[in-house]
């Protein structure tokens, strides 16, 4: 995985990485990376993620598969990370059989001591976990101008699986204020959280052998003052009201939607490969929009899923994030939608055909 996770790229100049089974020249995302790659390649038919901007859900999105990030205090875990952002979820080859929705049950059982997930949830208790919702009819909000900003190949599959997804729901446009601002409040919290958890490294070592672009995060979350983090954390809960009051009260959505990235997995070069890449515009475009749902899901505590969608090249995801507890809507609606046509990653272990064999 990314060091530290901190960039959802999916490589480390030290160790370096997984690659995507469909082109091994292209990145997988991350940083999640080896949970995605393991159930994409077939090592695994299923996987655990970990999500605080992007980490389970991009790449979901750059290997075809299903990625949930749960939403708050859902899946328990635990941790000594002081992140308040970080959701837990499983990666799935499919919906339709089920396997997405039982590890999501199995995991998002209340933990046996009864302890919370992490630091900023741990005095809150969800309500029983729950499956995949029966068919309905739907109200989904559709981020146009999310698909208008992106390649060619991402908006035609994103469009194509909207067109399919209206036979049988209600799709709106809208537009939600100031989504750029929240996600600059979801960086700093995060990259400010990132920066505390590692201080203590820096101290003890004084310079401890880190990549560059991570050096670079961190310092940008050390520089952060105590005026813009309580700042970040006002933007938070006027956010939280809007959402519950308009987006899910006014407007009665079930869930938005939005391309999950606006690109297809990217090129690795073999210089990356060898020594690791700092490239801010990659990672700008590959969280995008998971960073503008970031600023619903990881901001907010809302659950948000990646399913794959018909593509005629590399795997495209469409990004699904619903109201808080509603991980079964999402569940729900993604098994209602057509599974994706598409032939075997070109990196594939056969031997898991032979155990899912009659």
């Amino acid at each position: 995985m990314t060091e530290f996770g901190i960039s959802p790229i999916g490589w480390n100049a030290h160790y370096g990485g997984a690659r995507n089974p469909w082109d091994a020249d292209r990145y997988a995302g991350g940083s999640s990376t080896g949970s995605a790659v393991a159930v994409a390649a077939g090592l695994l038919p299923v996987a655990v993620g970990f999500d605080g901007g992007g980490s389970v859900r991009v790449p979901a999105a750059l290997t075809g598969l299903y990625g949930l990030a749960a939403g708050f205090a859902r899946v328990p875990f635990r941790t000594e990370a002081p992140c308040s952002m970080t959701h837990a979820g499983p990666f799935a080859t499919t919906a339709r059989d089920a396997e997405l929705a039982l590890v999501y049950a199995l995991i998002s059982a209340p933990a046996a001591d009864g302890e919370g997930t992490h630091t900023t949830t741990t005095l809150y208790r969800p309500p029983p976990p729950s499956g995949a919702e029966p068919p309905r009819r739907m109200r989904l909000g559709v981020l146009r101008g999310a698909i208008d900003d992106s390649e060619p190949d991402v908006r035609d599959a994103v469009e194509a699986a909207l067109a399919a997804l209206a036979e049988d729901h209600e799709l709106v446009d809208v537009a939600i204020p100031h989504l750029m601002t929240l996600s600059l409040a979801h960086s700093m919290t995060l990259s400010s959280e990132m920066a505390f958890m590692h201080d203590a490294e820096f101290a003890a070592d004084g310079d401890p052998p880190l990549e560059d672009s991570t050096r670079v995060a961190l310092a940008m979350g050390r520089s952060m003052t105590a005026v813009e983090i309580h700042a970040a954390n006002r933007l938070r809960s006027w956010a939280m009201d809007l959402f519950e009051r308009e987006l899910f009260g006014r407007l009665g959505l079930d869930a938005v939607v939005s391309p999950t990235t606006p690109i297809v997995a990217p090129p690795l070069s073999a210089a990356a490969a060898a020594r690791g890449e700092s490239d801010t515009a990659l990672t700008v475009k590959l969280i995008k929009f998971v960073f503008l749902a970031s600023a619903r899901a990881h901001l907010l505590g809302l659950p948000s899923l990646s399913v794959p969608v018909e593509s005629p090249g590399l795997p495209v995801g469409l990004l699904l994030t619903a109201p808080w507890w509603r991980e079964s809507a999402l569940l729900g609606l993604a098994k209602s939608m057509p599974e994706v046509d598409a032939p075997r990653p070109r990196v594939f272990a056969s031997e898991f055909d032979a155990l899912l064999a009659p």
